[in-house]
């Protein structure tokens, strides 16, 4: 592409419903493209390194539908849109436009509308212990203690629904996901003789629940209109437990998120194009951590 300077690629709806994500976390598909790495020391879910260079995540842009989508303190995405309801994706991985202002990688979402048909899929995904190896230290406590193959389950399920309210005018699109992982935090103090009464293995959840909405409406030829809701929660019970830390160390997180855009675009000639993105609250994030 000798017009532009950034670098960088699509990853299309064939590729999101294609290809297996374990966590359907759809950014993991950006690890497809060169220049990409995995920062697994993120809390709570890893994320992508997309900047070129190998630049920290928090160097990282990302909007959804034109709108934002990125929580400042930490430079993760401030939500994450139902895997079933995008469209498509483009990941730049340096020099992308000045309209960013970015300094390491962009990633743009576009999310699913409806049609003149009416289109949809439910679907179940479960994992549960028996399908999961040992890690070092179970392992350890497996051969040394004796102790069972930790537990582990996790179910996601989910489903999305589109199709027409006024034929070639109004349209709609929602879509439904949930997730919930019930695991074990193992507790290696390395000192047994001392605090055997610490260590072992201890419940971990980690749950999420995100909506999707979406209407479109064809005002005429030349301009359209759509709005979108999208609201995510995210619930981590005992976050921080395993390694050197206790079950009573860990805290309980609640990170309920949500957000609000509108759009219209309006086509005025052959060689102009006018956008406007409105998004209302651009991130509202109430998260609560108790004992």
């Amino acid at each position: 592409e000798t017009t532009r300077s950034e670098v960088g690629s699509i990853v299309t709806q064939e590729q999101i419903e294609s290809l297996p994500i374990a966590d359907r976390q759809p950014i993991s598909l950006a690890l497809l493209l060169p220049g990409t790495s995995m920062d697994m020391t993120s809390v709570r879910r890893a994320q992508a390194n997309i900047g070129a260079g190998g630049s920290a995540n928090t160097m990282n842009l990302y909007h959804v539908d034109g709108g934002m989508n990125m929580s400042n303190n930490s430079g993760q995405q401030h939500l994450e849109v139902p895997q079933s309801a995008i469209r498509e994706f483009r990941v730049n991985i340096s020099q992308s436009s000045a309209e960013y202002g970015a300094v390491g990688g962009v990633v743009l979402t576009a999310t699913k509308s409806g049609t003149n048909g009416f289109h949809g899929e439910v679907f179940e995904f479960f994992r549960d212990k028996s399908l999961n190896a040992l890690n070092q230290i179970e392992k350890d406590r497996h051969d040394r203690l004796g102790e069972e193959k930790p537990d582990f389950r996790r179910h996601s399920q989910g489903g999305a629904l589109g199709g027409p309210i006024l034929r070639d005018r109004l349209h709609f699109f929602a879509a439904f996901e949930r997730s919930s992982t019930k695991g074990t935090a193992t507790t290696n103090t390395g000192q047994p003789q001392f605090y055997s009464a610490l260590e072992g293995s201890f419940d971990q959840e980690y749950n999420r629940r995100s909506w999707f909405l979406r209407g479109d409406f064809q005002i005429n030829p030349q301009q359209h209109v759509f709005v979108r809701y999208v609201t995510d929660m995210e619930r981590v019970l005992c976050e921080t437990c395993g390694g050197f830390n206790s079950n009573f160390f860990g805290a309980d997180v609640r990170s309920p998120r949500d957000s609000n855009l509108v759009a219209h675009t309006w086509v005025i000639g052959s060689r102009m194009l006018n956008a406007v993105r409105a998004q209302i609250p651009p991130s509202h994030l109430d998260n609560r951590t108790g004992p």
